[in-house]
């Protein structure tokens, strides 16, 4: 409690204060990601692409990240890193300047999403071995809401943690992003952000999960409905979902007065 306060008052000092603070704190891993802003390591994961085309995604698991990485930059960027992070690499001038976006998704869909794909090993030694340790003793979906799901696990492993955490300051419940994408509108959401960065590719289908059944709805009943509703209830708030989509024409018009640049 004490650890998270003092994190909590560092993002009361100025920007570069702060960043050197943390660059201080834990230098080998700053050392580590000034590293992959020049070098695609052999696993695939850099930062040169965000440098090349001045922009930084962050990258929300299960919002078709692995896609728009290998779409733009031709590889899988850094992985799950949140604002707090990229505040730590750039300094205050790249973080300005650079064009940050971001995709988000339906709490309920994501969690389905989630759940198969780390079921079926995800794509890594790492995601294996949790889902060994964490999956296995729940025989389907609606036990592991009902026996893992909780506000404290879910902010121990990547693929469950709010999406805002990644995109807001611990002091702060407004992403720190120039573009909110849509999972749902994905496709054109995909063509907005290639304009805006001056890239001209199509958008690449990978890392998908493919499930017994397409609708993620037909896997809840109204108890786990209503675990994720209180779980992810920032998320639904901030990003405007309902569990049906139904919302989605009026998420994307709130989204368009804050974030797009109709010039």
């Amino acid at each position: 409690m004490i650890k998270e306060g003092l994190k909590n008052l560092l993002w009361l000092l100025p920007y570069e204060i702060r960043r050197s603070i943390s660059i201080l704190k834990n230098y080998e891993y700053y050392q580590l990601l000034q590293t992959r802003r020049k070098t695609v390591y052999a696993e695939g994961y850099s930062l040169k692409g965000f440098d090349e085309n001045k922009c930084i995604f962050i990258h929300i698991p299960k919002t078709a990240g692995i896609s728009l990485c290998q779409s733009l930059f031709g590889n899988f960027g850094p992985g799950h890193l949140n604002i707090q992070t990229y505040q730590l690499i750039y300094n205050r001038n790249e973080f300005d300047k650079y064009f940050k976006f971001t995709f988000v998704r339906n709490p309920w869909d994501r969690v389905v999403s989630a759940y198969y794909f780390l079921k079926k090993g995800g794509r890594s030694a790492a995601d294996q071995k949790w889902a060994d340790e964490n999956l296995a003793q729940y025989k389907d979906f609606e036990s592991f809401i009902l026996g893992w799901l909780n506000a404290e696990n879910i902010d121990t492993f990547a693929h469950f943690v709010p999406q805002y955490k990644y995109l807001c300051s611990p002091l702060s419940k407004h992403p720190i992003v120039d573009f909110l994408g849509y999972y749902e509108h994905l496709a054109s959401d995909f063509k907005y952000i290639c304009n805006k960065i001056g890239i001209k590719v199509d958008l690449q289908e990978l890392n998908t999960t493919k499930n017994d059944r397409r609708d993620y709805k037909n896997y809840y009943t109204n108890e786990t409905k209503q675990i994720v509703e209180k779980l992810y209830k920032n998320d639904i708030e901030l990003f405007g979902y309902t569990f049906d989509n139904a919302s989605l024409p009026s998420q994307l018009a709130k989204r368009d007065k804050l974030y797009v640049d109709r010039n």
